[in-house]
């Protein structure tokens, strides 16, 4: 069994902010995650981190049988999700958005889609540049892409840590609501 520890200066740390992917297998191997996170998390049978946010709980435990934040083994929370037409939706619905009304898919990097056939993706609680790239290469022209996470006063991130992960799309608007930052991009 191939453990993944993700690491930011030598310490454990959440999905978002990992600069490298330490796995170990009778030896240690590490890999960078400065241009893709959930591509190299394949390499793993179980992950090690700490503070991670609510959809980045729940997308790992799609592709691990045992997550650990911290101290704490990772269940999946059973929050319900919003509804959304002809879009896809990673990671977790706060019950404080709630404007969308159709059933989600929940998966991983990558996406079984093909090129330019989803109109919009919303991702609650999870940032990764490999599934910010999969977003860009499945959204239709004009589509729009959502990232909301709660914001920093309610265990979340400050805007500027979130709008790193905006590549290749236009931001359209950044709101504030409900303790959530709601960054909406489209693809030009």
């Amino acid at each position: 069994m191939t453990s993944g520890f993700l690491l930011m200066e030598g310490k454990l740390s959440p999905l978002w902010r990992s600069t490298e992917l330490q796995l170990m297998n009778g030896k240690s191997e590490v890999f960078s995650l400065a241009f893709g996170r959930s591509s190299a998390l394949q390499n793993a049978d179980l992950i090690f981190g700490k503070d991670y946010l609510l959809g980045e709980k729940n997308v790992l435990r799609i592709i691990f049988s045992l997550v650990i934040d911290g101290e704490k083994i990772i269940r999946v929370e059973n929050s319900s999700y919003p509804h959304f037409h002809g879009g896809l939706i990673i990671g977790n619905r706060p019950d404080a958005i709630g404007e969308i009304n159709e059933e989600p898919l929940t998966f991983i990097y990558p996406f079984p889609f093909r090129d330019s056939s989803i109109s919009e993706i919303t991702f609650f609680e999870i940032l990764d540049y490999d599934l910010v790239k999969e977003a860009y290469r499945v959204i239709k022209r004009k589509g729009i892409m959502r990232l909301i996470v709660r914001d920093k006063i309610h265990e979340g991130l400050d805007i500027g840590d979130i709008l790193k992960f905006v590549i290749k799309f236009s931001i359209s608007k950044v709101k504030w609501k409900d303790n959530f930052w709601v960054v909406e991009c489209h693809k030009e």
